[in-house]
């Protein structure tokens, strides 16, 4: 799966209800093994999260009043804190590629962090300032937008011809030196 694949696997998960990492390992096994690899990718996810927590619960509930229980009870909620903080910088390093998507991410993040806004109204105001960013921005050159990309490397011989189609599927400007 190619990683532009698996980011907009991730966007579509992120709009909908549910736990996405579940939803994403779900998605990713069914195209990688079908049906059946989709159930038991679904079902093997949330079997070992369930026995911990039934785990926790027990220990929580047999051992709560003990101060030494309830003193590495309260420890592992920042190691839970420091794992999701750093898979959503890794997830974001990825995704967010320039100053401009960053920028968006750091104006998504302080109304939700700081305000207390609810998700669904940052979702909806994401898509919106996307659709009209598309919109207006489109005629604007956006190169200094884009990361930089290694510099293409020239076909030749018989692949001159087989990059025809790719280089006319991407608007890319025809070069007459590509069918000599």
């Amino acid at each position: 799966m190619s990683e532009r694949r698996f980011l907009r696997a991730h966007n579509c998960t992120m709009v909908k209800p549910g736990p996405e990492a579940q939803q994403l390992a779900t998605y990713i096994s069914w195209l990688m093994q079908g049906t059946l690899g989709g159930i038991l990718a679904g079902a093997l996810f949330v079997l070992p999260s369930l026995a911990i927590l039934i785990a926790l619960t027990w220990t929580y509930l047999a051992f709560g009043d003990v101060p030494v229980a309830a003193g590495v009870l309260f420890g592992i909620e920042p190691a839970v804190t420091a794992i999701v903080v750093f898979a959503a910088y890794r997830i974001g390093s990825r995704a967010l590629r320039n100053g401009l998507l960053w920028g968006m991410a750091g104006a998504a993040f302080v109304p939700i962090f700081a305000l207390g806004v609810a998700f669904p109204y940052i979702v909806l105001t994401a898509g919106v300032t996307g659709y009209l960013g598309g919109r207006v921005m489109r005629p604007i050159d956006l190169r200094w937008a884009a990361p930089k990309a290694p510099p293409a490397r020239r076909p030749s011989g018989r692949n001159r011809l087989s990059t025809f189609p790719y280089t006319v599927a991407t608007e890319r400007p025809f070069d007459p030196r590509l069918l000599q």
